[in-house]
């Protein structure tokens, strides 16, 4: 019974991970200079809110430096993927 539920959570992660590769991801900078500046300013407020600096958001944002948990929080936010 061991080995039988082993395999399955292998072959689980194995599909999660085929599943996470098929996701589109881009750098969060490249997906900010496409927005409107309405939209731009909702996610920075947001970011802003939660108790980051206007600067530090802007220099996180041209170096990609978010830590992961801003990184989760601008993915949900955005309700997209971006590139660590």
């Amino acid at each position: 019974m061991i080995y039988i539920c082993s395999t399955k959570i292998a072959l689980i992660i194995v599909l999660m991970k085929t599943n996470d590769e098929n996701i589109e991801k881009i750098l969060f900078k490249e997906y900010y200079d496409t927005l409107e500046t309405d939209a731009k300013n909702a996610i920075r407020d947001t970011m802003m809110a939660n108790g980051m600096g206007y600067t530090t958001f802007y220099a996180k944002s041209r170096d990609n430096s978010f830590k992961e948990l801003e990184f989760r929080e601008l993915e949900r936010i955005t309700a997209k993927n971006f590139l660590r």
